[in-house]
């Protein structure tokens, strides 16, 4: 599918990629012409996720992509990381967030 064919038919992936900061306005991230398979791969498909990371690593969002996910707990390859690797960021800014309160 062409970049311009997601515009046209409000493709919402698309639409949060190319909003997200530090995007250049007109350039979608490589992601965004990517099949989702690659990105939201089944279980044990270590290839797919793995070229997805690939393809983060790559990309000028990718910052502001992981925090998102981070944030909302998206499922799938979001900036360079697994959902397994964001659940640790999670875990880790909520000990670090307690540690505060408590000084």
């Amino acid at each position: 599918m062409t970049m311009q064919q997601r515009i046209n038919r409000h493709d919402a992936l698309y639409k949060l990629l190319t909003n997200l900061p530090g995007a250049d306005l007109g350039v979608a991230p490589e992601c965004a012409e990517t099949d989702p398979e690659v990105f939201f791969p089944e279980p044990g498909r270590v290839d797919l996720a793995r070229q997805a990371i690939e393809i983060c690593e790559r990309c000028p969002v990718r910052d502001a992509c992981l925090e998102l996910a981070v944030r909302d707990g998206e499922w799938g390859i979001w900036g360079g990381m697994t959902e397994g690797r964001r659940r640790k960021i999670r875990a880790e800014r909520r000990l670090a967030s307690q540690d505060q309160e408590a000084a």
